[in-house]
C-alpha cells in the first residue's frame, strides 16, 4: 500500500452516502407513481429514492416485461402503460423527444427522464450527499502525495460537483461498468506507478 501513487474512487456509496433523495420533479403525482412502480424492479440507489418519494407504504402496481439497459435506464409495463426511465440517450434511442420545459433546479443533482406511452412527461432531480469522512480522506491522501480520481457512470454535472467539493485531481463521468477498466489502464499509464480502486459495487470489482 505504501507504493500506491493514485486512488481511483467510485462515487455513489463510496465518496457519497449512496442514499439519494428526490429533490425535484416536473411531472404529476400519478406519473411519478407509475415511475416508482417500475423502479420496484431495480435495486439502484436512484430507483430506491424514487420509490421512497411516493411513500414507503404506498401500494404500487407490479411492473411487467422489464428490460434494464445498462448505463442508460429501465423499461417496462405498469398498469397497462409503457414506462421508460433513464438518461436522455435512452429516450433518444427510443425515438422519444426530450422535454423542452425547464429542468428541476438542483445543484449537483442527477437528473432522470421519465416517459410514459412514448411521451416524455417529467424530469426527476435526485441528490446524494458526501459521506462525512470523504473530505478528510482526500485531504490526507493529498498530504501524502497520493492523487485521487473519480470514475462514475453518473452524468457530468453531479460528477463535476462532487469533484469540485473534494478537490480531486480528476474525474471521469458517464463511464459504463465495463469502461471502468479502460479508465484504470489509462490512469496507470499516466501515473506511471501503482494504482488502487476503491468502490462498493460489483462493477467496481
Amino acid at each position: 500500500a505504501h507504493a500506491i501513487k493514485a486512488l481511483i474512487f467510485d462515487k455513489t456509496g463510496t465518496l457519497t452516502q449512496g442514499r439519494p433523495v428526490l429533490t425535484g420533479w416536473s411531472g404529476t403525482d400519478e406519473q411519478l407513481r407509475l415511475a416508482a412502480a417500475l423502479q420496484q424492479a431495480s435495486e439502484h440507489p436512484l430507483a430506491l429514492a424514487m420509490r421512497e418519494a411516493v411513500g414507503k407504504d404506498a401500494v404500487l402496481p407490479q411492473p411487467e416485461a422489464v428490460e434494464v439497459r445498462v448505463g442508460a435506464g429501465i423499461l417496462g409495463k405498469v398498469a397497462g402503460h409503457s414506462v421508460a426511465i433513464g438518461n436522455p440517450s435512452l429516450l433518444t434511442v427510443l425515438g422519444i423527444p426530450l422535454l423542452e420545459q425547464a429542468e428541476p433546479d438542483a445543484d449537483g443533482a442527477t437528473r432522470v427522464w421519465v416517459a410514459i406511452d412514448g411521451v416524455a412527461v417529467g424530469i426527476a432531480a435526485l441528490a446524494d450527499t458526501l459521506r462525512p469522512e470523504s473530505q478528510e480522506a482526500i485531504a490526507t491522501l493529498r498530504q501524502r502525495g497520493v492523487a485521487s480520481w473519480l470514475v462514475s457512470g453518473d452524468a457530468p454535472e453531479p460528477v463535476a460537483h462532487i469533484a469540485a467539493q473534494l478537490g480531486l485531481d480528476g474525474a471521469f463521468d458517464s463511464v459504463l461498468p465495463a469502461g471502468k477498466v479502460e479508465k484504470v489502464e489509462a490512469l496507470r499509464a499516466q501515473v506511471g506507478g501503482l494504482l488502487a480502486m476503491v468502490g462498493d459495487g460489483g462493477n467496481d470489482g
